[in-house]
C-alpha cells in the first residue's frame, strides 16, 4: 500500500511538474518547487505506537514572486509517512514567505496554514495545520528548510494522538 501511496504521488507531481517544465522559459524563475526530507514526531507516545521516524515530500507551487525572482506566496501538497507504520497524512495548504533581505542573503523565514488528511490506526481524521519555517536557498535553485508542523491533538478510539513534529526537507526549483 505504501508503495501505491508513493507511486501515485509521484505520478501527480509528474502531471503537474511535465506541463510547467515545458511552458517555462530559461530566463524566469521556475514556480515548481519539489522537496523531501524526513519527519519526526515531537510526543514520545505517537513515537513509540506511529514510528519515530517518517519520510516527507512536497510539492510546491509559487503564486508570487518578489521583484527579485524570489517565492513570497504559495501552495503546498504535501505528504508523510512513517517508516515504522502504515500511519500517513496528506496535506494542502497556502505559506507566506519573508526574506531576511531582499537581495543579497538566501535565508528566509516562513508560515503557512492548511489542512490534513491524517491516517493513524486504521483511521482518517481531517484536522487543520499550521507550520513554521526557516530557510536557505544554496543556489536560485537549491534550498534547505527547517520546518515546524502544528497540529491540534487528534482523537483516535480514545486516543489522543499528537502529530506536532519538525521536517528537516531539501528541495529543487530547477526541474528540468
Amino acid at each position: 500500500m505504501r508503495f501505491v501511496t508513493r507511486a501515485a504521488v509521484l505520478c501527480l507531481m509528474l502531471a503537474l511538474i511535465a506541463p510547467a517544465a515545458t511552458m517555462a522559459q530559461d530566463d524566469e524563475p521556475t514556480k515548481l518547487n519539489v522537496r523531501i526530507g524526513l519527519f519526526r514526531p515531537l510526543d514520545t507516545q505517537t513515537q513509540t505506537f506511529n514510528g519515530k521516524t517518517w519520510s516527507c515530500e512536497g510539492l510546491i507551487y509559487d503564486l508570487k514572486l518578489n521583484d527579485n525572482g524570489r517565492p513570497t506566496t504559495q501552495v503546498e501538497l504535501g505528504l508523510i509517512e512513517s517508516i515504522d507504520s502504515a500511519d500517513s497524512a496528506m496535506m494542502l495548504g497556502a505559506n507566506k514567505l519573508w526574506w531576511q533581505k531582499p537581495t543579497g542573503t538566501s535565508l528566509y523565514y516562513g508560515a503557512g496554514a492548511g489542512v490534513a488528511k491524517f491516517k493513524v490506526f486504521g483511521q482518517s481524521k481531517l484536522e487543520p495545520t499550521g507550520q513554521l519555517f526557516v530557510g536557505f536557498n544554496v543556489s536560485d535553485s537549491y534550498f534547505f528548510e527547517l520546518r515546524a508542523l502544528i497540529v491540534p491533538p487528534i482523537d483516535i478510539f480514545g486516543i489522543e494522538v499528537k502529530m506536532s513534529g519538525i521536517m528537516l526537507t531539501a528541495g529543487t526549483r530547477k526541474l528540468f
